[in-house]
């Protein structure tokens, strides 16, 4: 495994620069987000599951990513807003400069972001979902997120397809388990290449480890361990790098095999 991908810059405590091949992707941790150990199920034996969790508790990371390819900007990921307009002004984007918006899924710790109150946190971006996504949230009753989203960004709110380029350089990929149309988008090929996996797992360690644990609100079990273990599989094979919204910031790094048929996962630097 050659690892090509690093961090390039840190702009800020929660902003660093990666560089992939020649696209720019800024990857932005929006809070942390702390899960408690009663949210994950699986094989583990409890003796070997304690040491995964601190007082009960792991910490994890809320992040975003924003990509700058081809003179457009695109926002992959949008949190729950608190650090992204902050954030954005730090890497000196206006929130009229980000043409497109790609959703992993549409959980309110993905989505929320693209709201301010009842108008369009980006006032020019299109948004992008799957078309499942689009089909198991948005109801058209106005109570959730996932409404309001659709509602308020209108026409600029569009469903995508499975291995289609969605945005210059950006591959979607069927990352489906934690959500009906749970999405992750590629960059690049070759080991310079970087999978944005979204929620594929959320207590990395504890995760990478023994694939087959799940948080409490993965929604098909069984297919968000197949989605979990082809992530690993392919990129300890292929050698490309991961990023995961929950992985602690930065979010990123690469994958090797591990003991008991599990994985390790390797920060970049």
């Amino acid at each position: 495994m050659t690892a090509t991908i690093k961090i390039e810059a840190k702009l800020s405590k929660n902003i660093v620069k990666l560089l992939v091949g020649d696209v720019e992707v800024f990857v932005i941790e929006d809070c942390g987000n702390p899960l408690g150990a009663a949210l994950f199920e699986g094989p583990t034996p409890a003796a070997k599951r304690s040491p995964y969790f601190k007082d009960g508790k792991v910490d994890t990371s809320v992040n975003m990513f924003l990509v700058h390819n081809k003179g457009q900007w695109i926002l992959i990921d949008a949190g729950y807003g608190k650090a992204l307009l902050p954030s954005l002004a730090t890497i000196g984007v206006k929130v009229e400069d980000i043409s497109t918006i790609l959703i992993t899924h549409m959980h309110p710790d993905h989505i929320s972001g693209l709201l301010n109150g009842n108008a369009a946190t980006f006032p020019k971006a299109k948004v992008f979902v799957s078309e499942n996504e689009k089909a198991f949230w948005v109801k058209g009753k106005g109570q959730t997120d996932a409404d309001k989203v659709a509602e308020i960004y209108g026409t600029r709110f569009q469903t995508l397809k499975y291995g289609t380029e969605v945005a210059p350089g950006i591959i979607s990929v069927d990352l489906e388990g934690h959500t009906a149309g749970h999405t992750g988008y590629e960059i690049g090929s070759g080991v310079n290449h970087l999978l944005i996996a979204g929620d594929f797992l959320h207590h990395t360690a504890l995760q990478f480890f023994c694939p087959e644990e799940n948080a409490s609100f993965d929604a098909d079990k069984p297919k968000s361990i197949k989605t979990r273990r082809l992530v690993m599989e392919r990129a300890s094979k292929e050698g490309f790098a991961v990023s995961g919204v929950h992985i602690l910031f930065p979010g990123t790094g690469y994958v090797k095999k591990g003991e008991e048929n599990g994985y390790t996962f390797i920060p970049i630097q």
